[in-house]
């Protein structure tokens, strides 16, 4: 987050948001910096009793002319500008779940779980940037938000037949694209980190295509073009480079750990999966030109590409 006080982040986050009308961007100014100052509280209380205030932010919202795309712009553009300053960026992304109980629900969608949960809601796609250097966060480059419809459940095996573009698994190159929009030409300083739901071969082959830097958490033991090995079982008689110690913390019922990284490189060709349309060209992983990890140091900066297999 940035050193300043509710008042000037707001004014540098929402200060240029396009709302039709500089008075409805002075109000976003000023509701946002309320809500900056009085985190995690409803926009009533934040308000701390002004009925002006509160009226005025009421207004803003229900007003049809407002639109939450240019609010989310601004604040886009906000991170992209102080991003440029960073030499090394993560973009690091991730879906999530906003879940209400109450009585808006029934306008919401459904949000997976045991059949007819009372809790609905959307699904959000985040990217949020990182100064790998620094570790300093930056802010949201991209979010995309989305309610799933309840005639979608259960019908796993026919999605699998639509158009990759129709897929809801797209949202991750579809995040690239707005991702690189925003930031131009400092697109080849910034990697993109994924989970194993990013493990999905268009998006790999996007990646690579367009020269754009990531790792992706591997889930699929993968065929490979370049020998009689499956890709785990490639990677597991690769040398080890390095080792990384770390602790995961406590969470749920998982008791506090520490697990041992190792680190290792190799450039593979990995066999496209059959589609509807026929097998599309193989992909080849882009090999990190680093030299042997010295005290367990990695050299991210020499990072094109990457698949990130993990264990116990």
């Amino acid at each position: 987050m940035l050193p300043l006080s509710p008042k000037p982040w707001s004014e540098l986050t929402f200060g240029c948001a396009d709302l039709g009308d500089t008075r409805r961007t002075k109000r976003l100014v000023k509701v946002a910096a309320e809500l900056s100052a009085h985190t995690g509280n409803s926009l009533s209380s934040s308000c701390e009793g002004y009925t002006a205030l509160v009226t005025g932010a009421y207004r803003l919202i229900e007003n049809e002319a407002v639109k939450p795309e240019a609010i989310a712009e601004a604040g886009f553009q906000a991170t992209a500008k102080i991003a440029r300053q960073s030499r090394l960026l993560l973009a690091l992304e991730d879906t999530t779940t906003l879940g209400y109980k109450h009585a808006v629900r029934s306008e919401l969608g459904d949000l997976g779980g045991p059949e007819g949960s009372k809790t609905r809601g959307f699904h959000v796609h985040s990217v949020f940037l990182v100064d790998a250097d620094t570790e300093r966060s930056i802010g949201l480059i991209d979010q995309e938000r989305w309610v799933r419809e309840d005639v979608q459940r259960g019908k796993k095996n026919q999605r699998r037949q639509l158009p990759y573009e129709g897929k809801e698994s797209f949202k991750w190159q579809r995040a690239s694209e707005n991702t690189e929009q925003r930031m131009g030409g400092k697109m080849p300083d910034i990697i993109s980190v994924c989970d194993r739901e990013a493990d999905i071969y268009e998006y790999m082959h996007y990646k690579l295509d367009n020269r754009q830097r990531f790792v992706v958490r591997a889930t699929q033991n993968r065929i490979l073009v370049d020998g009689e090995l499956l890709l785990f079982d490639s990677l597991a008689q690769t040398e080890v480079l390095g080792k990384y110690t770390i602790v995961v913390p406590q969470k749920g019922g998982r008791k506090k750990r520490k697990a041992t990284l190792q680190v290792k490189r190799k450039k593979m060709t990995i066999q496209a999966p059959q589609r509807p349309g026929g097998r599309p060209e193989p992909v080849t992983s882009s090999r990190p030109k680093t030299q042997p990890i010295e005290n367990c140091r990695f050299y991210p900066e020499k990072l094109s590409g990457a698949l990130l297999l993990s264990g116990d």
